[in-house]
């Protein structure tokens, strides 16, 4: 980090998209460009929100674009990818962005992934029309098989009409793993995990896999990835550096690959995998009671419900934790959705308040898109609009 008392503003202002402030503070003081590692983070910041003005100016100031993210190779036009910054994207192929990359005797194209998976088809066209690898195979998958997976048909048929192949039509058998202490301890406590598409590896910084159990009451999904980079936690909290999410869903919430390219029942998917990656990407942590909001004001987080809020929960102590053989320790968080009032009184009253009204009116762990706001009992649940 830059050791300077411009740092601070320095950073508000690429997150705030402040170009003018930025081009002041970089002129002014020249040291806060010497760190070339974080002038790098802000680029990637600027890329993903699809600003060439910012972009542009920060790699005046030195930032790279093809410069690499702790071990993943790839550079800046992959956050703008996965985020459909198709100007960005563009102004960064005509200055000589990489996009394929050989890994580990691998060849991959993470950039097209993400646009695959973000379903924006004119950017995957201009990625392929600047020589992205539509076979380049991670493992066992490629930019297809995300097409398939998330039931992206035009972009599928797009890929196919360049010679895209699957896997297993390029000779590349399923991998075989060994099950994770993560996965272990899921299983342990909750079932066994489920074999579905929702729980392939997408790159990703860092990578986030996410579990389906079923314990006969509940459906749990579990993240498993993003304790594989501490979290930015503060003095004294070195116990939280390393974190996974859960979430709990109804029996007969549909996870079917149909179903999940449906926006009404894929966001608590969307959601955990946006969580896993926030405190990596913003630099920061997540901890036990912490509300994280859906924007100001708090957005519904998905189109068949006004919940609009996360409230984090610590597990109880045998399932909260798990050593590891380094001696650090896993740190698993539910998360839990509630509404914009209920998020205001935990303001007020702190986060063991709400958890008390949830249970004087019998609000189990399960995800309930219809059920009552605790916050505003006389008017009784939030109903879908």
């Amino acid at each position: 980090m830059i050791d300077s008392p411009y740092f601070g503003p320095l950073m508000e202002a690429v997150m705030d998209q402040d170009v003018d402030t930025v081009r002041q503070l970089l002129t002014q003081h020249p040291e806060l460009a010497q760190h070339k590692a974080t002038l790098n983070g802000f680029l990637r910041d600027a890329a993903r929100d699809d600003n060439v003005e910012l972009v542009t100016l920060l790699v005046g100031f030195g930032a790279d674009i093809n410069a690499p993210k702790d071990d993943s190779p790839e550079g800046a036009i992959e956050k703008a990818a996965w985020s459909g910054a198709i100007h960005v994207v563009r102004w960064m192929l005509d200055r000589g962005a990489k996009l394929n990359f050989e890994v580990d005797g691998m060849r991959r194209c993470f950039p097209l992934v993400g646009a695959v998976v973000g379903g924006h088809l004119e950017v995957v066209k201009l990625l392929v029309e600047h020589g992205a690898d539509v076979n380049a195979t991670w493992i066992d998958v490629n930019p297809l098989s995300y097409a398939i997976m998330y039931d992206r048909k035009e972009i599928e048929a797009y890929l196919r009409s360049k010679g895209a192949k699957e896997p297993s039509e390029l000779g590349i058998a399923p991998r075989v793993e060994e099950e994770s202490s993560i996965v272990a301890h899921y299983e342990e406590h909750y079932g066994e995990s489920a074999s579905l598409s929702l729980g392939e590896i997408l790159p990703g910084d860092p990578p986030v896999r996410i579990h389906c159990m079923s314990n006969g009451v509940w459906q749990i999904l579990g993240t498993e990835g993003m304790s594989s980079l501490p979290m930015a936690v503060p003095k004294g909290a070195e116990a939280y550096q390393f974190a996974e999410l859960n979430m709990f869903l109804p029996l007969d919430w549909p996870l079917t690959a149909e179903a999940l390219s449906d926006p009404r029942w894929s966001w608590p998917l969307q959601w955990l995998r946006k969580l896993a990656r926030y405190p990596h990407e913003q630099r920061t942590w997540l901890r036990p009671t912490e509300v994280v909001a859906n924007g100001e004001p708090p957005k519904p987080l998905g189109p068949n419900t006004q919940l609009s809020c996360f409230l984090l929960m610590s597990a109880d102590a045998e399932r909260g934790r798990l050593s590891q053989p380094d001696g650090s320790q896993i740190v698993f968080l539910t998360v839990f959705p509630i509404y914009r009032e209920e998020r205001e009184l935990e303001r007020k009253m702190g986060a063991a308040h709400l958890i008390k009204l949830f249970r004087a009116s019998r609000i189990d762990m399960a995800l309930d898109i219809n059920r009552k706001n605790v916050a505003v009992p006389s008017r009784g649940g939030r109903k879908d609009r």
